[in-house]
């Protein structure tokens, strides 16, 4: 079993890029699964389209696009950039880029860049952010080592973190080990892995063996055929549907290449169809000229058109067992990965050369490798915890490296060796100072200048040390365990130079040490390579595309924005009752002869659409609708709002007389501006309602919910205030000796007060209350004025409209509150 934990912050991406799909593990939350694509679907088309927009048909493509080219560029990933595909084929993309060189104006790095970020950044709900991610890649055992590192470079350009690039029977071999362990526990099992592909297909033979704690997997061989795959299937299928048609109409030329695509594209669902029916029907409709195509095609058939192809995977079979020096009854089981081998055929091919009664699925054919990827990526990061395999695999290069002083070349790995460290010796005199790590037919990689040690104050150190001596520093580098009984001499020393691979698989020198000293060096890179600075120019390049597509989003959603008003619109001039109810007949013409407009607007595809334009066309619309809008909001608000302000407007007036009770510590001051505060909002108060009372239906509102919470939120911070305004605390008189807890307001003082706010009291101007106010108008019909008004959300929804009862308020005489309020004093 193994043991797999995560940070729920950690995520790793694993990318399996075929020549048809790509697939994306992804490792998060305890857990390594298959990341879903934007579609929600577990495998994404791996296309890529790029086009000027003003002429699809005949794009010029330069050597590389200017950064203000990309406003008339459009691009396309996955679904969109198949279905161009039909149609465009020139302008697309389909599978991996040729890293190394320009395509559609771009170079092949900054595609990769592009589709691996439009890809995972729209994986797993968008969740992940591709700068925030780490990746990890699946790629085939072929693929060139100047390859393997403009993915590397591709990676950087978008910003985000590479975590290695395995083979992906590496990648296999390591699902299968951890997750198939019981099969090979404390045992050996030999495994052999064939993939078939859409474009290529290779078998490598593995061994596994545990002992419940360690995992080992030893690679035994590596076979591929770069032609044999489903494309193979595909073009048999479609030679013969093309050649039948030619017959049928008698046609010698040569058919366009959109007119091929499509006898591709039926000879596919035709190869899908045999694989679970005997017979099937090819039908293509209006496939060329106005002709149209059919063809009834068995299983049968299909597998007399394979039999050429049944031989070769044999023979790959055979190689692959050659290779690895063992029979076909050594073979535990055979694992099938890749979709072409669910085609009948195959099966039924590889069942008869191996022997064997069934052919095993213990894993996900589609997405083994990928799951795979994603172990090996999660066992690099310090947020995972996961089961260690140890993995022995084939170089699959031939590497050397050269002493550029001497000319004189060593080789480090051929191609069936495994990619173990290598380890050369030198004396000092021999030892080579400037070096370059080079892969046959893949050219230079790194080349290394080593910096050369002081031999005699090295011997001198060494000298010094009778016994075992630990973490000695000379120049700047440690000596580990060096063990001196006897005096050293130059001829004694010597020097080892380390190779191995890098986490990418490029060949590099890992260490260079003299007698357990570690030697300094400096690295250059290949000339192929790029500089820092071109990478950040097609970072920012990329980032301008960037901002371009992003414009382009915020146009779309204000047109979606802009149609979506036309329709919502129309519907309420045409069935939102309340919307008729509050607008005249002439403004609803008004309206819908304005929404015309818009609509001749947005259809004319001669008119500039603008971001500016486009917004000020949505706040053209929105416009039409804010009286109405503001009318039912109002309606449905402001009853409410009156009944809340009538509210504080009772809770005030009664503070006002318990106040100077109930806290005599109170100035007057105080309570005069809670008094001069309650009578301006009384006095607006009584006004709006006059105002409502008059209003109908369709007119605008005189007074909003908003003003009118406005004045009984200042009403009730004022009263708030006063309230928590807290008692004095007692003051002690050194001259009074019977002094006690309570405290004493000057009698003086507090008539002082007093007799301001009586004054103040008496000189408001404030309307009689008992008289011809708005306690004794129409809305005041109800309630007695010596009572407190409670009114109800319908009592003051009288005072909106004309058929509605009237709102009922109720105030005292101000001169009546001063008089009952001195009587209580």
């Amino acid at each position: 079993m193994f043991f797999f934990i995560t940070a729920v912050s950690s995520v790793i991406f694993s990318v399996d890029f075929g020549s048809d799909n790509i697939k994306l593990g992804i490792a998060r939350y305890g857990r390594i699964e298959t990341a879903l694509n934007q579609q929600s679907k577990r495998y994404t088309p791996s296309y890529f389209a790029l086009y000027n927009m003003s002429n699809k048909q005949k794009t010029n493509f330069p050597t590389h696009w200017e950064k203000n080219d990309t406003r008339q560029l459009e691009w396309l990933f996955s679904y969109d950039a198949q279905n161009h595909y039909k149609r465009f084929p020139q302008n697309v993309i389909k599978g991996m880029p040729r890293l190394l060189e320009n395509h559609l104006g771009m170079t092949g790095r900054e595609i990769m860049a592009l589709i691996l970020k439009q890809l995972i950044s729209t994986s797993a709900d968008g969740r992940f952010p591709f700068e925030q991610s780490t990746v990890v890649l699946a790629v085939e055992p072929w693929m060139t080592r100047r390859e393997r590192q403009a993915i590397r470079e591709a990676i950087s350009i978008g910003g985000s973190t590479l975590a290695g690039i395995i083979d992906s029977p590496q990648a296999a071999s390591i699902t299968y080990g951890l997750e198939r362990q019981s099969f090979y526990y404390n045992s050996s099992r030999t495994v052999a892995f064939l993939d078939l592909g859409q474009s290529h297909t290779w078998v490598s033979i593995f061994n596994f063996t545990s002992n419940g704690t360690n995992l080992h997997n030893v690679q035994l061989s590596m076979s591929s055929n770069m032609t044999l795959g489903g494309y193979l299937v595909d073009d048999k299928l479609a030679n013969l549907f093309i050649s039948e048609f030619k017959r049928q109409y008698n046609i010698k030329d040569k058919l366009p290449k959109k007119v091929e695509i499509k006898f591709y594209e039926e000879a596919r669902r035709v190869k899908e169809r045999l694989t679970l029916s005997l017979t099937t029907t090819a039908n293509i409709e209006d496939v060329y000229e106005d002709y149209s195509f059919s063809m009834e095609v068995t299983r049968e058939t299909l597998n007399s058109l394979l039999t050429d192809v049944g031989e070769s995977l044999c023979r790959l079979l055979d190689e692959s067992l050659l290779m690895a020096n063992i029979s076909k009854s050594q073979l535990d089981s055979i694992e099938l990965l890749g979709g072409t081998t669910r085609v009948p055929f195959f099966n039924e091919t590889i069942i008869n050369w191996s022997g064997m009664e069934k052919l095993n699925r213990t894993m996900n054919s589609d997405e083994a490798i990928a799951i795979g990827a994603c172990y090996a990526g999660a066992a690099t990061s310090s947020a995972f915890i996961i089961q260690k395999v140890n993995s022995k695999l084939f170089s699959n290069v031939d590497v050397f490296f050269r002493d550029n002083d001497r000319s004189k070349e060593y080789k480090v790995y051929g191609k069936q060796d495994l990619n173990e460290h290598v380890f050369f010796n030198f004396s000092v005199s021999e030892m080579p100072l400037n070096i370059t790590v080079y892969v046959a037919d893949d050219g230079d990689f790194l080349t290394y200048e080593i910096v050369k040690p002081n031999i005699t104050e090295i011997l001198e150190k060494l000298n010094r040390q009778n016994v075992t001596s630990e973490n000695v520093t000379v120049e700047n580098v440690t000596v580990e365990n060096v063990t001196s009984n006897e005096t050293l001499t130059e001829e004694n020393l010597t020097v080892v130079y380390e190779f191995g691979f890098d986490q990418i698989g490029a060949p590099a020198l890992w260490d260079a040490r003299i007698n357990g000293i570690q030697l300094d060096a400096n690295v250059k890179t290949a000339n192929w390579m790029l500089t820092r600075d071109e990478i950040s120019n097609s970072s920012s390049f990329l980032r301008k595309m960037g901002h371009v597509i992003k414009k382009r989003i915020d146009l779309l959603r204000l047109l979606n924005d802009h149609e979506s008003l036309i329709f919502k619109i129309r519907d309420r001039l045409e069935s939102d009752s309340e919307f008729i109810e509050v607008t005249t007949e002439e403004e609803r013409e008004n309206i819908s002869r304005e929404v015309d407009i818009h609509v001749s607007w947005k259809e004319n595809e001669t008119e500039t659409k603008t971001r500016k334009i486009v917004l000020d066309k949505v706040r053209q619309l929105e416009s039409l609708t804010d009286d109405a809008d503001d009318r039912i909001f109002e309606r449905k608000n402001r009853p409410q709002a009156i009944i809340n302000l009538n509210n504080t407007l009772n809770e005030t007036k009664y503070s006002l007389e318990d106040l100077p009770v109930s806290k005599p510590w109170l100035s007057g001051e105080n309570i005069s501006s809670l008094q001069e505060i309650y009578n301006s909002t009384l006095e607006w108060f009584e006004e709006k309602l006059k105002l409502i009372s008059s209003e109908n239906v369709t007119s605008n509102p005189v007074v909003h919910t908003s003003e009118i919470n406005r004045r009984r939120y200042s009403l009730e911070d004022k009263l708030q205030k006063i309230k928590d305004i807290p008692k004095p605390k007692p003051v002690s008189n050194s001259t009074n000796t019977t002094a006690t807890n309570e405290t004493f307001i000057d009698s003086e003082f507090w008539n002082a007060s007093f007799l301001n706010t009586s004054l103040f009291y008496d000189n408001v101007t404030s309307p009689d209350m008992n008289a011809t106010n708005v306690n004794e108008t129409e809305i005041n019909q109800t309630v007695p004025t010596n009572e407190t008004v409670t009114n109800t959300t319908e009592e003051v929804n009288q005072t909106i409209t004309t058929e509605q009862t009237n709102t009922t308020t109720s105030s005292q005489d101000n001169s009546e509150q001063t008089k009952q309020i001195q009587d209580e004093l």
